[in-house]
């Protein structure tokens, strides 16, 4: 009967150093999981920790080209991209340890999919890089002049002028 238990002790106590392990290399895993990702251009850098919290923004001097609108658009088409990319290695390093569990299965469901396309041209319509070719649109026609509201007529002084001498 002793036997049965040093032999049962020994295994629970390897399941329990192989956990520790395992526990070890993912958070070693979780923690190199941020991931980086770069404009098509290569304006833009956007760096994103494993959560997908903001760590680092580069922008070139060539960005200054850029409207704000659209730089705005840039960087947050990259920072998407270091997010989504991010999620993924997160789902990596926690497979291992939960592969085929309720929870593994839940976190792949909500992993942003892969983009369709990633451009440069922002979504609001302005020009991007990739369409530098496009003829620019028509130049907007003038509103026509608005007339000035008219000027209040000046009523005339109901004051007599030999109220001049008092203080009030």
């Amino acid at each position: 009967m002793t036997e049965a238990i040093n032999d049962w002790m020994a295994g629970f106590e390897a399941r329990i150093a192989e956990l520790q392990q395992k526990s070890a290399t993912l958070q070693q895993n979780i923690a190199a999981s941020g991931a980086t990702a770069t404009s098509p251009d290569g304006s833009v850098r956007v760096t994103v920790g494993p959560t997908g919290a903001l760590e680092n923004l580069q922008l070139a001097p060539s960005t200054t080209r850029y409207p704000p609108a659209e730089l705005a658009g840039i960087i947050m088409r990259a920072a998407a991209e270091a997010q989504r990319e991010a999620a993924h290695r997160v789902a990596q390093a926690f497979a291992p340890v939960a592969e085929g569990t309720d929870a593994m299965r839940m976190l792949q469901e909500f992993l942003p999919p892969p983009p369709e396309h990633i451009s440069d041209a922002p979504v609001d319509g302005l020009a991007g890089v990739d369409d530098i070719d496009e003829p620019p649109p028509p130049p907007a026609q003038p509103a026509p002049p608005v007339a000035p509201p008219p000027r209040p007529t000046r009523r005339p002084s109901t004051q007599d002028d030999d109220d001049f001498e008092q203080p009030w």
